[in-house]
This record gives C-alpha cells, structure tokens and sequence, in this order.
C-alpha cells in the first residue's frame, strides 16, 4: 500500500511511511464498486513498472503522461496480451 502514497514528482512516499510503515490499510475504488484482486495486483504491478521506468524519464512531463488512467489502461491492456501471446 506504500505504493499508493508514492509522490509524482520525487517518485517516493513521505519518510515516516517508509520508516514506520502503514499499519492495517484499506483501498476503495472512489465508484464504490469492489475492488478485485485482479485490480489490486494491477495497481501494484503499474505501480512496480513506473518505478522502473523513474530513472529513464528525462522531463517532469514525461513523468505526468505515465501518471494518467490512459497509460495505466495501455499497460493493463499490453499486459494482458502479452499473457495471452504465453499461454499459446
């Protein structure tokens, strides 16, 4: 869940949260819908991504392009298909 609180523009969540930790968490979808695990592991893996990707982004827009709900569906959808090019 350290994930969720990363910041934008450093690329890490505030220092008490790294040092303390979070203690017990709860995520919602703010639709008030379920959130899958399915879901939860694509946040992570998107999450897990965009830190990979950190070091290579040159500008701060480069950074905000990544940030959006079209980038993470392109992500999702790309690694769906490529789960499916695996499994044939």
């Amino acid at each position: 869940a350290v994930f969720m609180l990363i910041d934008p523009v450093s690329g890490f969540a505030p220092e008490e949260v790294q040092i303390r930790g979070l203690g017990k968490v709860l995520l919602a979808r703010t639709d008030g819908e379920d959130l899958s695990l399915d879901e939860l592991y694509a946040l992570h893996d998107y999450n897990c991504h965009l830190m990979d990707m950190w070091p290579d982004w040159e500008s701060d827009q480069q950074r905000e392009k990544a940030l959006t709900p079209a980038a993470f569906k392109r992500f999702t959808h790309s690694r769906a298909q490529n789960k499916v090019v695996r499994q044939l």
